[in-house]
């Protein structure tokens, strides 16, 4: 015969080991479920940094370029400027040079003249005076 206090000893042992089972396959199933879970995070993660690195090399290909069109206008600007400033440069040596052949135009008109309107035989100092009109 069995003892009463033993049968239940050993059944309290098979239910202990029974809920011990149970416990078990929950904790592996959570485990397997958190592994699960934790590779997805960092496969969202992976992607997000990816794209998060995509994003950045865009926003630098677009500042690059950017960069690049300001530097090539500014390049023609300034090329534009130098020109503007050679030609008015040349513009203004031409008038100078044009400015002393006219002088030198005017000067000897001038003389030209001064020899029509001068009478012969009179000098500008002395003699006598054409008579009044």
């Amino acid at each position: 015969m069995t003892c009463h206090c033993c049968s239940s000893d050993s059944e309290v042992l098979i239910d202990l080991q029974r809920d011990l089972a149970r416990l078990l396959s929950a904790t592996l199933g959570n485990t397997a479920r958190l592994n699960y879970l934790r590779k997805e995070i960092a496969t969202m993660a992976a992607r997000e940094d990816q794209a998060y690195a995509n994003l950045n090399a865009s926003i630098q290909t677009v500042k690059d370029g950017w960069a690049s069109l300001v530097a090539e206008r500014d390049q023609y600007k300034a090329a534009l400027e130098e020109a503007d400033a050679t030609r008015a440069q040349a513009v203004q040596d031409a008038l100078d040079a044009d400015s002393e052949v006219d002088a030198a135009k005017v000067e000897a008109a001038d003389a030209a003249l001064n020899e029509l309107v001068a009478q012969p035989g009179h000098t500008d100092g002395g003699g006598e005076q054409p008579p009044a009109a």
